[in-house]
């Protein structure tokens, strides 16, 4: 039976937006872009973990596939975590963060970029139109007045950072500024977590211009009417077999991050790493400041909000 696919990115990195230059509305494809903390001396104190996670129980079950020491979710869930750095030559096999295969001469180096894919449930002919959820005042509005779910609360690499040099499409990832890339097919974009201040309301934030705005926390990317995932490693497909079996929702969510590798629990905290996305810079470029509007702390303690930008 169809189901729904949800991937949330946050973190050090860049959602490259693939649209329809004719209708900037309909989305052909994302790009996750995950900043490289590691092989660089002067970051050597904000150390990033690229990770890719999800359900054990949504995997669809294969003889040589084997996960190794799975994480547990707060609902007692397994999931696993699967680290996207690059593999650590003369390792034990385990660099790619517990995840082991029946093939030990396979290049775990190309698991960094991966290309997602889908098998849709009805005639892709007569899919859905994929759209970008924007706050537009043709947008349905919560009661607070705000469309809480925009893609205009993540600030922009380009327009909002000043950042026209921006790498977003190398051939590669060797030399590049990233250490590794998801690739998504067309899907529905919108965000989600917006920072909240210490009486509750959202926060207000300057970037790009002088209007203030909230800022949210992840980048969410889903589509509808999927009949099964593949993850483009190791032939890892995922379906919601399971969650159908249980009469549960049927969705299947994803997690791509790019987050430090030690947290200092601090609730009320205003982000500041978006100095590091001069990485992204061809000339290095530090980008456009990203400020609390009225200097007021945020939530969500140690969460990297991302960037993302549009391109036809």
């Amino acid at each position: 039976m169809p189901f729904t696919v949800r991937i949330a990115f946050t973190g050090l990195g860049v959602a490259v937006i693939k649209t329809d230059k004719a209708n900037p509305d309909t989305v052909h494809g994302v790009d996750l872009l995950l900043i490289d903390t590691e092989s660089h001396k002067h970051m050597a104190t904000h150390h990033h973990l690229p990770r890719l996670t999800f359900q054990i129980e949504d995997v669809v079950p294969r003889d040589a596939l084997l996960f190794k020491g799975p994480h547990v979710g707060a609902n007692a869930a397994p999931l696993a975590e699967l680290d996207l750095s690059p593999a650590v030559e003369g390792g034990d096999g385990d660099a790619d963060g517990g995840h082991h295969d029946a093939h030990p001469d396979s290049q775990p180096m190309l698991r960094r970029d991966l290309t997602f894919s889908v098998d849709p449930a009805v005639d892709p002919r007569r899919s859905e139109a994929f759209t970008i959820t924007r706050a537009s005042s043709s947008t349905p509005r919560s009661d607070s007045g705000l469309v809480e779910n925009a893609i205009d609360w993540i600030p922009d690499v380009r327009k909002e950072l000043e950042l026209d040099d921006a790498i977003l499409s190398p051939d590669s990832l060797e030399g590049s500024p990233y250490v590794a890339r998801v690739r998504l097919p067309a899907g529905n974009i919108e965000s989600r977590g917006l920072f909240v201040s210490r009486d509750g309301t959202f926060s207000s934030w300057t970037f790009g211009d002088s209007e203030e705005r909230p800022l949210a926390e992840q980048f969410i990317w889903s589509r509808n009417g999927v009949e099964r995932l593949h993850l483009g490693i190791d032939g890892i497909e995922l379906d919601a077999e399971l969650k159908q079996l249980r009469k549960a929702p049927p969705v299947v969510e994803l997690a791509v991050t790019n987050l430090p590798r030690e947290f200092k629990p601090k609730r009320f905290w205003a982000p500041n790493h978006f100095a590091m996305l001069n990485r992204v810079s061809a000339s290095q470029r530090i980008p456009k400041p990203i400020l609390p509007a009225a200097g007021g702390g945020v939530t969500h303690g140690g969460s990297c909000p991302p960037v993302k930008t549009e391109k036809s």
